[in-house]
């Protein structure tokens, strides 16, 4: 949802008023090795991503839940914890930083693309690529399962992430 707000959002204006180009991006297959982004990136080596600045990616923006001895799920009314991955770039990680926090993206840590865990999230192709990444994610215990159900998004969270992403593209069109 926060992908097609940013692209309905960016629609809005004409392409001349960027520097750079955005394209937008939805992955399929991404519990099977990432096989869409895998394909993505094989089939635009040679020209989109030649010219790639950053790939953002967002992914999972959630309620934080506790499972029970019965294993029902239940809401805390906590946001979940969630990484922003972000490549070694002070640029990126100074806009990174400043959407965090103008847009108080609580329980939001800023970690380095170069961790022991690299970018565990559906960007891990691109990283692994060598394409720098911004990539955000919460991953609640019931990630793809049949209890990940619309009902566990928090529905301000996702505008709220969704206008910190747009600031963030729009700040990253200045680079």
């Amino acid at each position: 949802a926060a992908v097609l707000g940013l692209a309905g959002y960016f629609s809005q204006f004409p392409a001349e008023t960027r520097k750079r180009t955005l394209v937008f991006n939805l992955d399929a297959a991404e519990q099977i090795r990432v096989l869409g982004a895998r394909a993505f990136i094989e089939q635009h080596r040679d020209n989109l991503l030649k010219r790639m600045l950053v790939d953002v990616h967002i992914e999972h923006i959630a309620w934080e839940v506790y499972e029970d001895e019965d294993g029902q799920i239940h809401k805390t009314g906590q946001l979940q914890a969630r990484g922003l991955f972000v490549a070694n770039d002070s640029r990126f990680r100074s806009l990174t930083k400043e959407m965090v926090e103008k847009h108080d993206l609580r329980r939001t840590v800023i970690l380095p693309t170069d961790t022991p865990l690299g970018v565990p999230t559906d960007a891990t192709s691109f990283d692994e690529a060598g394409y720098p990444v911004i990539s955000f994610i919460s991953a609640p215990i019931y990630w793809n399962t049949d209890a990940d159900t619309l009902d566990k998004v928090p529905l301000s969270e996702l505008e709220r992430v969704t206008r910190a992403f747009a600031d963030l593209i729009q700040g990253l069109d200045q680079i």
